[in-house]
């Protein structure tokens, strides 16, 4: 058989693995997503869930940012609690950022015209008020097409540096055995897998610029960089430090040119476009600092989230308990991801071209860990610690690493991937579902082994609800 055909039937195989690999997860994901949300009977709950949600909501049926009627029309009224503020220009305080509810308007449109027509064609009295009906099943099922969205775009970054099969094996793994696994699947209306789309839809559209000879990136891709790093940080503010990456990568280029080209037409043509780039994320921004302005009367993050006593102490940053505390620490809830950082190291030792990019990316890690601890380490009503979802691909490339280099040990990998899928099933069942774990306080492993004793009995508890 000849190399040619060889490399057909190999890429055909890698192809359906692939497709394969994010079928299985997609399939997870959505048996997830129907059971927590039939056992919520709903999949908006949670005063920062709601926070986010009416924001949308308003938007696209009011049209503004006035969210009174909101607390109204909430079928689950205790999702903001009894203490609700007033802005000085009378409007409700909530400080959640604008992106989520940017990304739902598609979605509410959606949800508008599959209602409109089955109430106009078939007669039915599905509800109109955004909350129920189609719209609170398809406006929060929008987190799981974003998710596999920014999986894809991760899974693309990753075979730059590794085979596709493994590629798209660590996404997936590190989709199922982190926090993320709640928030695509639980409690929807939060933002972290939309931060992490955004974050890989930015990282994928800035990977061409750490080539040496970028005269062939059309100024479409500068926008999109721009405009893909202002919607992350739209989404959740820490995201910004995530600007670093395109302004290294573009930042090389200048020096590049300026000693390589003594006309220096090709140099102010670069600058051309960096400044568009950089004028797409201002452009692209102003619906955040609109926001601002009409519900807090200012054009600055002081006026919601500093404004309510939340601050940072960056002097006394709680380093090691954000990793290593039983109240979500980040390595002990997702052993997973201590593992990658291993993998990360072992990656820039191996590979030579793309070692910035991971130099960049592991800097981006370690200031998000940095703005953690000095934040609060414990992320309040957490799964795991999901303050570090704009580091998923971070995490996958250092995994995909970990599984290239014991790939031909099979048994291995498969084994190791299982075991730490079901670690965070179980843990995700346990405190979200069987309520045998806390919401929020320190958890050791073996609480979480002895939990089990309680099985036989919950066992019976759910045959007498759902059963007989």
């Amino acid at each position: 058989m000849s190399n040619l055909t060889m490399n057909i039937i190999d890429h055909k195989y890698n192809k359906r693995t692939v497709i394969g690999l994010f079928s299985v997860t997609f399939a997870i994901c959505l048996a997830l997503y129907a059971f927590f949300g039939y056992l919520y009977k709903g999949w908006i709950f949670g005063a920062d869930a709601q926070g986010f949600y009416m924001i949308g909501r308003s938007l696209y049926f009011d049209h503004d940012f006035n969210l009174t009627n909101e607390l109204q029309l909430d079928p689950r009224p205790g999702n903001l609690g009894t203490e609700i503020h007033l802005t000085k220009t009378g409007k409700i305080d909530n400080h959640a950022p604008i992106g989520y509810a940017l990304l739902t308007q598609p979605f509410f449109l959606l949800a508008d015209i599959i209602t409109g027509s089955s109430n106009y064609l078939l007669r039915t009295k599905l509800p109109y008020d955004g909350y129920r009906g189609v719209f609170g099943i398809l406006v929060p099922f929008a987190t799981m097409i974003y998710g596999f969205v920014g999986g894809f775009l991760a899974y693309k970054i990753i075979a730059i540096f590794l085979d596709n099969v493994i590629a798209s094996l660590s996404i997936n793994i590190v989709i199922l055995s982190t926090s993320l696994l709640w928030y695509i699947t639980g409690q929807v209306t939060m933002v972290h897998i939309h931060s992490f789309a955004a974050l890989a839809a930015l990282m994928y559209s800035t990977m061409p610029f750490f080539k040496r000879d970028i005269s062939e990136i059309g100024i479409l891709r500068y926008v999109c960089v721009g405009s893909f790093l202002a919607l992350a940080t739209m989404i959740r503010f820490q995201n910004a430090i995530f600007a670093l990456i395109p302004i290294v990568a573009m930042a090389q280029h200048l020096f590049f040119v300026r000693k390589s080209d003594s006309n220096m037409k090709p140099l102010l043509k670069l600058i051309g476009k960096i400044s568009l780039s950089v004028f797409s994320t201002v452009i692209c921004f102003i619906p955040q600092i609109f926001y601002y302005k009409v519900v807090y009367s200012s054009y600055s993050v002081t006026g919601s989230y500093l404004g309510h006593g939340w601050s940072f102490d960056f002097s006394k940053p709680e380093l090691l308990k954000t990793l290593f505390s039983t109240n979500h620490g980040l390595f002990l809830w997702n052993p997973i991801t201590l593992i990658s950082c291993l993998g990360i190291c072992l990656l820039f030792y191996r590979i030579k071209e793309g070692r910035l990019f991971i130099f960049l990316l592991s800097i981006c890690f370690v200031l998000t860990w940095y703005i953690v601890a000095s934040w609060d380490y414990t992320l309040a009503n957490s799964f795991g610690n999901r303050g570090f979802d704009g580091s998923t691909l971070f995490f996958a490339l250092g995994w995909a690493e970990i599984l290239n280099r014991l790939w031909k040990k099979k048994k291995i990998v498969m084994s190791a991937c299982i075991i730490l899928v079901l670690w965070n099933v179980q843990l995700l069942m346990q405190q979200r579902y069987l309520g045998w774990l806390p919401i929020h306080g320190d958890v050791s492993y073996l609480q979480v082994f002895k939990s089990y004793k309680k099985l036989p009995g919950e066992w019976e508890r759910i045959k007498t609800k759902y059963f007989f």
